[in-house]
């Protein structure tokens, strides 16, 4: 068998090359034309749906000489593998056809070559040399084959009407279908994908199961602010209110868990030199950032004003509730209601 040298272009380059996929598309078709009736044209697609309750994943692939047929296949891989590795899986069975195929094909003066047109750039780009972890057994044999045979690879648009695509994405739709034969052999391994979405169900599951009881323990007051939500949300990453300013997290904080400078804080907490009252009499409260006469003044010059001005807690708590951080930090600036009115100091501020 002769050694054929593969041209592997560098990993970082575009398989698009920069072009949109209508022109591609046409430029594809336009070049299969011209090509060699004698050349090997293969395409190969992958698939994944959700048949009740459950994962089906599986592959198709077409085998072209010109433009004639020579064999077709789908098979189904293990439920716990995702579409990207039936691409994978779809393109290595494709180029094992291919070049079983060649003897069958090639005359004693061709030479022939084998094309492998994929319309996934990412399995594109694993051909070539950076092959993910997933599914990685099919990108070292596709390199294998590369090497040892005369193999070129094109981008096939998708879903661009292309024919031999078509045919592809038929197979590999078959192969997910209630019908379909299970998964055997290498195909029926789970892959490094599959095994993570897994491991992100159970950690998932896991924290909800945790929070479902940690959440009973929390005060009404708290629970009270996840407002339109029936229940408190558990977030694993940092969550937006981080990014406000240091003053303006201990405000949204304080709101929130009404620990702070509040006058039932102060009284059970016996902070005898605590000032209680706002400016207007009333008692300190975290609602009363928006029940406050003065705050309420200044909602003329704030754009975000709610239609109806808060009256009583429950209107109060909603609205606050509904503020992102960012329109909380704005809300403080506008009214001044820290700085100004409603201050921990003992001496009362001017109106």
């Amino acid at each position: 068998m002769n050694d054929y040298s593969f041209n592997v272009l560098l990993p970082h380059t575009d398989p698009t090359e920069g072009v949109d996929k209508k022109s591609a598309a046409q430029a594809f078709k336009e070049w299969w034309r011209s090509q060699p009736s004698t050349d090997l044209y293969v395409f190969s697609d992958g698939s994944e749906q959700n048949l009740d309750n459950s994962r089906q994943v599986g592959y198709g692939f077409i085998v072209y000489q010109g433009n004639k047929q020579l064999a077709s296949f789908s098979a189904a891989l293990s439920p716990m593998s995702h579409v990207f590795d039936a691409e994978a899986v779809g393109a290595c069975r494709a180029l094992e056809c291919a070049v079983k195929l060649l003897p069958c094909v090639t005359e004693d003066s061709s030479n022939p070559q084998i094309w492998l047109c994929l319309d996934n750039t990412s399995v594109i780009w694993g051909i070539r040399g950076s092959a993910a972890a997933s599914s990685n057994w099919a990108y070292n044999r596709c390199h294998e084959l590369l090497r040892q045979h005369n193999v070129g690879l094109k981008w096939a648009p998708g879903h661009m009407g292309i024919e031999g695509n078509e045919e592809a994405d038929r197979l590999a739709k078959r192969a997910v279908s209630s019908t379909a034969a299970p998964a055997y052999g290498l195909e029926a391994t789970p892959t490094v994908s599959g095994v993570r979405t897994v491991a992100k169900q159970l950690s998932q599951e896991a924290r909800r199961k945790w929070w479902s009881g940690a959440c009973g323990r929390l005060s009404d007051w708290y629970r009270g602010w996840s407002f339109s939500r029936q229940t408190v949300e558990y977030q694993v990453k940092a969550p937006p209110e981080l990014t406000m300013p240091r003053h303006a997290l201990h405000r949204w904080l304080a709101l929130r868990s009404s620990h702070g400078d509040f006058s039932w804080y102060h009284r059970r907490f016996q902070h005898a030199d605590a000032r209680l009252t706002c400016v207007c009499g009333h008692n300190k409260s975290p609602e009363h950032l928006v029940l406050c006469r003065h705050s309420q003044r200044h909602f003329l010059h704030w754009p975000k004003r709610p239609a109806a001005r808060p009256h009583n807690r429950a209107t109060a708590v909603a609205y606050l509730g509904s503020l992102t951080p960012t329109d909380f930090v704005e809300l403080l600036d506008c009214t001044q209601f820290y700085t100004r009115y409603c201050t921990s100091s003992s001496t009362r501020p001017a109106c």
